[in-house]
């Protein structure tokens, strides 16, 4: 597979060490692979160089590389990338976003307990930056993964859901708060 196929799936903007990991690469394979795709003019280095990360000099060609991809061969790239990412970043919070972004795009076979994770993860550093709107969302897909057994964990992050919504929003927010306390009462 293309090492750039892999870093189109990693998005307009990627890290080398990733792509390495992710693409299964050596590391001269990598160097090589990007050298080519400088000289071509297909990816340009990032402002600072010392983070080793590069953009595709237009959304075309990363757009291009991705047509030419069945939705199974993405997902199982996503998959690798999250895997790369979290080898090399940890758990981190600032990079779970990424890793949850990537898991839930592998969808079936990424664990849906570790994208649960990172997605609450995710939504945990987005509240410490003052995104809720972004946690909010990050908690939303969250749901779309929890089967309608695990309750409790429902409850859990329909609450949060419903605390975190910006004030423009409050029937979704009253629709959340009732939803957790629906499923709290249930188990009292």
């Amino acid at each position: 597979l293309n090492s750039l196929t892999v870093a189109a799936v990693m998005g307009l903007r990627f890290d080398a060490r990733v792509l390495e990991a992710a693409g299964k690469l050596g590391d001269d394979a990598m160097i090589e692979a990007i050298e080519a795709a400088e000289t071509a003019r297909l990816v340009l280095p990032s402002v600072d160089r010392h983070q080793h990360r590069f953009e595709f000099a237009h959304a075309l060609v990363r757009q291009t590389l991705l047509e030419n991809l069945s939705t199974l061969r993405r997902a199982r790239l996503h998959l690798d990338i999250a895997d790369a990412m979290e080898q090399i970043h940890g758990e981190t919070g600032a990079r779970a976003a990424d890793i949850a972004g990537h898991l839930y795009r592998a969808g079936e076979q990424a664990d849906r307990e570790r994208t649960v994770r990172f997605l609450r993860l995710a939504a945990d550093h987005a509240v410490r930056s003052a995104a809720s709107q972004e946690a909010v969302e990050h908690l939303e897909k969250a749901l779309t993964l929890l089967p309608e057994e695990d309750e409790l964990e429902r409850a859990t992050l329909f609450h949060r859901c419903g605390s975190l919504r910006p004030n423009n929003d409050v029937d979704q927010a009253d629709k959340d708060l009732y939803a957790a306390l629906a499923i709290y009462r249930r188990h009292r």
